[in-house]
Parts: C-alpha cells; structure tokens; sequence
C-alpha cells in the first residue's frame, strides 16, 4: 500500500482510524509503566514551568466540569465512598483549625504578624482532645499560633 492510498484510506474511514489510534495509545499506556512515569513527568514539568499551560488546564478543567456535571458528580461520589475517611479528616482537619485561629485572635503570638501562620503544638500527644469536631479548652492551650519564622527559630532551639 503506498503512502497516497494510506492517506486516502485514513480520509475515508477517518472514525474507524482514530479509534484504532485511541485503543493502541490505551493499551501502550497501560501496559508500558516507563512509558506512563515518562508523559506524567513531561505533563508535571511542564504544568509547573509554564504559566500560561497553568491557567489553560484550569480552564479546561472548570469547563469540562460545566459540560459534564452528572458525570463529574458520579466519579466525587465514587472517589468519596472509596476515601470517606480522607474526605471527613479534610473538613474535620480544615474546621479545626480555622477554630484555632479564631482562638489565638489570627496573629502570631509572639510578633503579632498576621501571615504564614503556623500551629505550634507544645505537646505531641493531641489526639485525646479531639471529640468530632469540637476542639476542647485543653487542647487549644496546648497549642500556639506563630508565624513561619517564629516558628522556625522556636524548633531551632
């Protein structure tokens, strides 16, 4: 077959080729691990170098969940039955600390800074503290709120 009726072929039965063309780039895909570490790597290189490859994949994205939202819902529904408990320590997790901000006013308690800030535990031993999502008085005063380099210098010590 020479190139020209490749072509014409390719033209004709465009469809049935771009199958074909999906199905072998899938099978290559799955069955290649090194083949699969090198496009991720290109894409995570490239995501983070390029700005503006940045905002389009993001556009892309906001987009493709506009023009499929029933979908875009059965596979968050699916991800969170498979990691419901990394789902409930998210907003367990985010909850609790927006309350212990809250209790130490939103600045560092030794500068007064009001950004980075980090949570500074004095005792490691937190768990017993916890019960849902309400933080106890004691566990609160175990714990400080310092800005990144106060923070810093306190773990240098």
């Amino acid at each position: 077959m020479s190139y020209k009726n490749n072509l014409d072929w390719r033209e004709k039965n465009r469809e049935r080729y771009l199958k074909y063309k999906r199905d072998w780039a899938r099978k290559k895909y799955k069955e290649n691990k090194e083949f699969r570490e090198k496009i991720n790597k290109k894409e995570r290189d490239k995501y983070n170098e390029d700005q503006e490859y940045r905002e389009f994949k993001k556009k892309l994205s906001k987009k493709w969940v506009e023009n499929n939202k029933e979908r875009h819902n059965k596979l968050m529904k699916k991800d969170y039955e498979k990691n419901k408990d990394k789902w409930n320590l998210r907003k367990t997790t985010a909850y609790r600390k927006k309350e212990l901000f809250n209790y130490h006013n939103n600045k560092c308690k030794n500068c007064g800074l009001l950004k980075n800030l980090q949570i500074h535990h004095k005792t490691y031993n937190i768990t017993k503290g916890i019960k849902g999502y309400v933080l106890t008085e004691e566990l609160k005063k175990k714990t400080e709120l310092l800005c990144r380099q106060c923070h810093r210098e306190l773990h240098k010590k």
